[in-house]
């Protein structure tokens, strides 16, 4: 198995290779062994050393040579040590800059997307604990964040000098979002931007650069809240059928309009969404159904799929890769690129529009 994760100036990446043949006799189930190793995107040299027994999570430092990984008990595979590693050196000399002593809790290791700090966090079931560096000082001390308290949960976001804080404190049950400054980061310094609600639990936030997203919960259902920084717009995504599931995928880029959900319901196939959060518009759906191997033409009735070949429906994208539409999502990227036309073809809720193909590729750069 792959997976890769380029550096801040994409000149080199890790991947990681895993081997599940390591037998645990004392468990009695399979090891994931995976072992890090470095490629040099211009040259395609991949580095010598191999970083052995990690759980394959790695974070770059600004410099683009300093990597922080963390590494498993080898019995107990819980995530214990973070090491420090510069490229092209022996993996045997790396320091270790961490160690979870509690084994309650596991630790990790990220860089935030705003790239300016690399963060360690270590997570019990009822508390969380992070430490900070910034990026462009790889080889400093990281700062405590918080110390952690019995039943005391945060998560920590970066922005603009700021730390956004998904947090429990002062009894919050249902959560609430704080911030404070990046010099002064223990709880007393921490001030409400989202107080709690009794009726709504704050999920989750994704930070980019024009946009805060919240996740929210209320009446069971799924909400997404996307605010400007400069509060000039504050909408949720309309969801508009009675029952559904809703929730914000991994969105790595932080200079970007488009926010990836994944949506699903009785009637709605499991579904993975574009949305343009500046212009308000779905830019492509794709769902978990195979689509069929033989496509005719559009038609124009909004109630039903259309047979459209994928490659008229998502131009610009690797069509191959792609899974089939379900009905709305091939109308609204059909109207995108007008190959349907009028408001009976537009899903409720969304801000009319009409666009040719140039322009489309103009909402794929923003």
């Amino acid at each position: 198995n792959y997976y890769e994760e380029k550096s801040t100036a994409w000149r080199f990446v890790y991947y990681i290779l895993t081997n599940y043949s390591g037998f645990i006799e004392d468990y009695n189930y399979y090891n994931n062994l995976i072992c890090l190793q470095f490629k040099n995107l211009e040259t395609n040299q991949t580095f010598p050393e191999k970083i052995e027994n990690t759980t394959g999570s790695a974070a770059w430092a600004s410099d683009n040579k300093t990597v922080f990984y963390t590494q498993q008990n080898p019995k107990t595979l819980r995530s214990e040590k973070i090491f420090r590693h510069v490229l092209g050196t022996d993996p045997s000399l790396d320091e270790e800059v961490y160690c979870e002593k509690e084994e309650a809790f596991s630790t990790y290791v990220y860089r935030t997307k705003s790239d300016k700090y690399i963060i360690i966090g270590s997570q019990s079931t009822v508390s969380t604990e992070y430490r900070i560096l910034k990026a462009d000082n790889p080889s400093g001390d990281f700062k405590l964040f918080q110390p952690r308290e019995r039943d005391l949960e945060y998560n920590i976001a970066h922005y603009n000098g700021f730390f956004y804080i998904l947090t429990n404190k002062d009894k919050a049950t249902n959560f609430k979002l704080m911030k404070t400054s990046s010099k002064k980061t223990l709880k007393e310094n921490w001030v409400d931007v989202i107080p709690h609600r009794a009726d709504v639990l704050l999920e989750d936030i994704s930070i980019f650069k024009e946009f805060l997203v919240i996740e929210e919960r209320n009446n069971g259902l799924n909400k997404i809240r996307i605010l400007r920084w400069d509060n000039s717009e504050d909408f949720y995504l309309p969801f508009e059928e009675e029952a559904y599931a809703a929730g914000v995928y991994y969105n790595p880029e932080f200079d970007t309009n488009v926010i990836r959900y994944g949506y699903n319901s009785m009637t709605t196939p499991s579904s993975v969404i574009d949305f343009n959060m500046k212009f308000k518009i779905i830019l492509f759906t794709i769902s978990s159904i195979l689509f069929s191997s033989c496509f005719k033409d559009v038609n124009n009735d909004p109630t039903r799929t259309t047979d459209a070949g994928v490659g008229q429906i998502l131009p610009g994208l690797e069509a191959q890769s792609a899974r089939n539409l379900g009905s709305i999502g091939a109308r609204v990227t059909g109207c995108v690129i007008q190959q349907f036309v009028g408001l009976n073809n537009q899903p409720a809720g969304y801000t009319t529009y009409e666009i040719d193909e140039v322009t489309l590729n103009e909402f794929w750069r923003t």
